[in-house]
């Protein structure tokens, strides 16, 4: 009997113990499930500033600041059979500001209002084609649109697992910077609580070559030789299958040059600055 009771126990402890692991693995699949009909509505909001001290006395000088705050519902039109998943974006709200050497420039961010961005992602969440207002493109809300389907894992992950992506997270917008770069981020399953996996990503920023700085006499072909990093921060409904918030800091530093033109046999003097540009975005779900 004694015998028994100790084989019984074992066999609970055994059973115990392998569903605590099972259930301790995280979230396995980390990847949107798209379905026609679909709907999510997110509050958007992005801050870019941008900052060149001039090196020496004809150098480069400009300060800007860009900000963008946005309601968007998301819905899914379509999942064609190879994966293929169309989408449209309704503009519900938005606004922002703009202030490039101190000058305000004037908001046509209400202009939005009711207009659609229209897209299709294929089954690795890479943009195949897209429809949309120029002014969607400029203030960065159709980037963080076609980020948030691209940062997942090809493969399952679990906690403490990482993986690499293109992208500075999947919450950031390329188009409101005033800076063009190149940017990669290493993710990681920090935790999970039932249903929700917390994941973290360290972004690495690099651009050396060619960009276009708005200056107090119009834009400016530039030169950079910049690099830089930060962190971004998202929570992921694993049953729902959609990041349900997060945000993305960066910060970018270096040197930018650009060379007057001269006359023949004439000696080339770059003009030089010191580049710092600061970024924050956030997303939020909201409810229906």
């Amino acid at each position: 009997m004694v015998t028994r009771t100790k084989i019984i126990s074992s066999l609970l402890l055994i059973l115990l113990t392998s569903t605590a692991a099972r259930a301790g693995d995280g979230p396995g699949r980390l990847r949107p499930d798209f379905k026609p009909g679909d709907e999510n509505r997110y509050l958007i909001t992005a801050s870019v500033t941008t900052s060149v001290e001039p090196a020496g006395e004809n150098g480069l000088s400009s300060a800007s600041r860009r900000e963008v705050t946005a309601t968007i519902l998301l819905r899914t039109v379509g999942v064609s059979q190879s994966g293929e998943v169309s989408q449209e974006a309704i503009i519900e709200a938005a606004s922002s500001s703009a202030a490039i050497n101190g000058v305000e420039a004037p908001s046509k961010a209400g202009t939005l209002v009711g207009k659609k961005i229209e897209f299709t992602i294929n089954s690795s969440g890479h943009l195949l084609k897209c429809s949309m207002p120029e002014l969607a493109s400029e203030l960065g809300l159709a980037d963080m649109l076609f980020a948030m389907a691209r940062w997942f894992p090809h493969e399952e992950r679990t906690v403490g697992q990482t993986w690499k992506a293109g992208g500075q997270g999947p919450v950031y917008a390329d188009g409101l910077s005033e800076i063009s770069k190149n940017s990669t981020t290493d993710y990681r399953v920090i935790a999970v609580d039932k249903d929700t996996a917390s994941i973290e990503g360290a972004v690495s920023l690099s651009q050396g070559g060619a960009s276009v700085l708005s200056t107090a006499n119009g834009r400016l072909n530039i030169n950079v030789a910049a690099s830089g990093g930060g962190r971004t921060r998202f929570d992921y409904d694993i049953a729902g299958r959609r990041i349900t918030g997060g945000a993305t800091e960066t910060r970018l530093e270096g040197r930018l040059s650009n060379i007057l033109p001269t006359a023949a046999g004439q000696k080339m003097m770059p003009r030089e600055g010191s580049l710092l540009e600061t970024a924050r975005f956030s997303i939020k779900l909201l409810p229906l």
